[in-house]
């Protein structure tokens, strides 16, 4: 028999505390002017609220209340959960999401906006992640200007700023798929007529908030165990810090959460478009295809071939159109950029372990196993022997029993072996894989009558 929660705090309540209070202990750092030219150039109503440029929160007003309002924000949750025995029950569930909204108002969108303020009153290549923010837009531009963005370089654009050398190995590369040249071209083109600015964390925002929403929606059922999910996935520690300075990874996450979404509610056709989408934003989507195969049934014997006579449409269509051009246009450059750069196979390799590096590869540094973190090193035999076991076995799992819990969480470890043995494993690649084994463990398993 299911034992009734009768804690007078919920478990959403208690993740909500601990990954605020997380959150708040870098939170000020957001809000200090990084040096006094950088203050000088924010506009006249910011001088007036921050005060003299100090890095003591005492002459921060603006950090001084949102870090009291965000304090406060969860004393209110945790009241509300105190004392929601003696309040309707509907009246709780509309205060505590009114509570949450507000909170990632304050926690996350704030210092979004405020990283694009400060970038728009400085410079380009300040206050934004080099690849998810300054490279992309610069990509676009050369797109709008009939430029390959995977044949140029990059030394005539800011990132030559943000790099200060120009043998820095991203000024030759651009490692993202097209389907970032999709969302960020119209957008790109819209505001800079409109307002002669741009940011692509508009666009990840965006992304943000449609993951929360598909999160809520994988995670329905019980009023704790999807609030739990929500607060874990939108106030993951290792996802938004990097949301706010503008990596992408919300992109492919949002993408494949919305395929699972799609898949539970038996939109098979809608769940292959929106996985093919995703392989055509990131390479680490292309490790799900095997998954969302699996949950499918495509390698079940009844219907073998049509299955594949249905969804091939679906999930070759993207590719052909998004990907396809760049391959007629230049198939080496393209190689080069999504393949070779992060395998080490280029003269401008990746740094081995990465910028910090979370994984095994670190080990050939610690040990002075290479000459040059540049150089190649054969970590595919690690991924094979380490990884590919671990693939076989979890997509046999969703094939034998084909759940969210086990599509996400199956994915989720194999792309963790994955990563943890290749040749780098940067941070917010931590937050990729939390984000789906959230969902993956909260999602309760569907009624097979109704998906």
């Amino acid at each position: 028999m299911r034992r009734e929660n009768t804690s007078p705090v919920s478990m959403a309540g208690l993740l909500l505390a601990v990954l605020v209070a997380v959150r708040l202990y870098r939170y000020p750092a957001f809000f200090y002017p990084r040096d006094p030219t950088m203050f000088d150039r924010l506009p006249d109503w910011i001088h007036r609220l921050l005060g003299a440029p100090s890095n003591a929160l005492v002459n921060n007003p603006i950090a001084l209340a949102l870090v009291s309002t965000a304090t406060g924000l969860v004393l209110l949750f945790l009241l509300l959960d105190f004392f929601r025995e003696s309040l309707p029950t509907l009246t709780i569930r509309n205060l505590r999401a009114i509570i949450l909204g507000m909170l990632i108002a304050v926690t996350v969108a704030v210092p979004v906006a405020w990283e694009m303020l400060c970038r728009h009153q400085t410079e380009p290549h300040r206050f934004a992640h080099d690849g998810g923010v300054i490279q992309t837009e610069e990509a676009v531009r050369m797109v709008l200007s009939g430029r390959n963005p995977y044949r140029e370089t990059y030394h005539d654009t800011p990132m030559r700023d943000y790099a200060g050398d120009d043998r820095d190995p991203p000024l030759f590369h651009w490692p993202y798929l097209p389907f970032f040249l999709l969302i960020g071209t119209p957008v790109q083109v819209l505001f800079q007529n409109l307002f002669h600015w741009f940011d692509m964390r508009l666009v990840y925002f965006v992304f943000y908030l449609w993951s929360i929403g598909i999160t809520a929606r994988l995670a329905g059922g019980e009023e704790d165990r999807r609030l739990s999910a929500v607060v874990l996935f939108a106030l993951n520690p290792f996802l938004i810090p990097f949301l706010v300075e503008g990596r992408n990874d919300i992109v492919p996450l949002a993408l494949i959460l919305a395929a699972v979404l799609a898949a539970v509610k038996k939109h098979d056709t809608t769940a292959v478009f929106l996985t093919a989408l995703a392989c055509c934003s990131k390479q680490f989507a292309w490790l799900f295809i095997p998954y969302m195969a699996a949950y499918l049934g495509c390698f079940k014997r009844e219907g073998f071939w049509a299955r594949r006579r249905k969804y091939a449409p679906w999930f070759l269509l993207p590719g052909i159109l998004l990907i396809g051009p760049f391959l007629v246009w230049d198939f080496p450059v393209f190689w080069d950029d999504i393949i070779a750069f992060n395998a080490g196979h280029t003269e401008m390799n990746y740094l081995i372990g990465g910028t910090p590096g979370y994984g095994a590869s670190n080990y050939l540094l610690t040990w002075q196993s290479v000459a040059s973190r540049t150089q190649y090193y054969p970590f595919w035999i690690w991924q094979v022997l380490g990884a590919g076991p671990l693939l076989v076995l979890s997509v046999l799992r969703v094939h034998r029993r084909p759940t969210p819990a086990n599509l996400l969480c199956g994915y989720a470890i194999t792309l963790f072996a994955f990563i943890y043995l290749s040749r780098l494993m940067h941070d917010n690649y931590l937050g990729f894989i939390i984000g789906l084994l959230v969902v993956g463990v909260l999602s309760p398993e569907p009624d097979p009558a109704t998906g």
